[in-house]
């Protein structure tokens, strides 16, 4: 793909990429760096600036991995490669889309560190990054190359930093601002020995300088990567009738459709419960939760719309694609809900025991050991309604 350019007059380079690598991060530097030397072959610019830009805010696993290890891999490449820089990718989203939505900042970002390390700008192309960490006792105090004085980006004290004992057990330290310095303390751990900042998959960090970019997560310890951490979820939202109850995640999947107490939705993980539409790494979100009306709840990306009207013993789903491609949506039902077809025109009957579901919109209905998997598929620029009865 790269090739055909030739060798065109290429200034430089933005890399955005690392999602489908990220449960991988040991091999990471090496594939980046092997490519960044290919680049610089092809265009026969040895010194070819290279910009990777370092991935954001992001709640799920990939392979077990959190965001921060893939993001470390990033750093690494960075610095063992001449004229490569990375720009900060947190705090450009909300943890829950994997695709930033503040686009314009982290864009501004790139374009301020090609001002300044490419074009010669004297201006701050980026926010503190990390120098050394020495103990002072109780405490470990934390420099950093700033631009200006260090800061919160928000009201309050700065949040971000873990500090460790001899057996690597990280708790949130206080933190406090000397000059270049942020001097770190924690009453449980009375022998510091190694800090940590930002480091997670969606980080609670605010440092940054007068430049008013974040601070680089960094690490002082040298641990395996390890697959455990806390991470915060997207609101659910519930709705409750006499006959039924319908709980929706922050990602606009329905999680669980109960009916005169039988529960009809699987709750397998990944695509293989709730509600989904099949993405790439997985299933597509549908972060942005609006509520237009009383009986009413929207749930949207910038592409597709999903909106649950509701009633008391009636519920329709309208799918809308503003898109050009076709999508999928899949609605994953528990093994003891049997199904069976109604008519031709995509009506099934649901039974969980004495609970019965009248669902129509449905293309097609696929039996299988975990469950059937109810599907329906909406044309590029077109809508399509699923309409959910209580029967008997």
């Amino acid at each position: 793909m790269i090739s055909p350019l030739g060798k065109g007059p290429i200034k430089g380079v933005v890399w955005y990429q690392g999602e489908s690598n990220a449960d991988r991060p040991a091999s990471y530097p090496l594939l980046l760096t092997t490519m960044i030397a290919e680049w610089r072959t092809q265009f026969e610019s040895p010194d070819l600036p290279f910009i990777i830009v370092q991935l954001p805010d992001f709640a799920q696993a990939s392979g077990g991995l959190h965001w921060e290890w893939i993001r470390e891999a990033q750093a690494k490449a960075v610095r063992s490669t001449p004229h490569t820089s990375f720009a900060m990718g947190i705090e450009t989203n909300d943890g829950f889309n994997l695709h930033p939505k503040q686009k314009h900042e982290l864009g501004r970002r790139v374009a301020l560190l090609a001002l300044h390390d490419v074009y010669g700008r004297k201006i701050a192309g980026r926010g503190p990054v990390f120098k050394s960490a020495n103990i002072e006792g109780s405490s470990i105090r934390v420099k950093f190359d700033a631009h200006g004085k260090l800061s919160s980006r928000v009201a309050g004290p700065i949040r971000g930093f873990a500090i460790a004992g001899q057996e690597g057990a990280y708790r949130f330290a206080d933190a406090r601002v000397d000059g270049d310095s942020v001097v770190l303390h924690s009453d449980q751990i009375p022998k510091p020995r190694t800090v940590r900042y930002a480091w997670a998959g969606i980080p609670d960090s605010t440092l940054t300088d007068e430049s008013g970019i974040p601070a680089a997560p960094f690490r002082t310890d040298d641990l395996p990567p390890s697959d455990i951490e806390v991470q915060k979820q997207p609101a659910t939202h519930q709705v409750t009738t006499a006959a039924y109850e319908v709980a929706v995640d922050g990602d606009g999947r329905v999680i669980s459709l109960v009916v005169h107490g039988k529960q009809f939705i699987s709750n397998a993980p990944g695509a293989s419960g709730a509600t989904s539409i099949p993405a790439f790494l997985g299933t597509r979100s549908l972060p942005t939760m609006l509520s237009p009306g009383p009986s009413l709840l929207s749930c949207s990306d910038d592409q597709v719309t999903l909106m649950l009207a509701f009633k008391p013993d009636h519920m329709t789903w309208t799918l809308t694609n503003r898109g050009k491609d076709p999508i999928t949506f899949r609605i994953a039902l528990l093994p003891q809900v049997a199904c069976s077809n109604e008519t031709s025109s995509g009506k099934f009957r649901l039974a969980h025991g004495k609970s019965v579901l009248h669902v129509s919109g449905i293309d097609s209905a696929s039996p299988s050991d975990e469950g059937t998997m109810l599907q329906t598929t909406v044309k590029g620029g077109a809508s399509k309604e699923i309409e959910f009865t209580i029967g008997n």
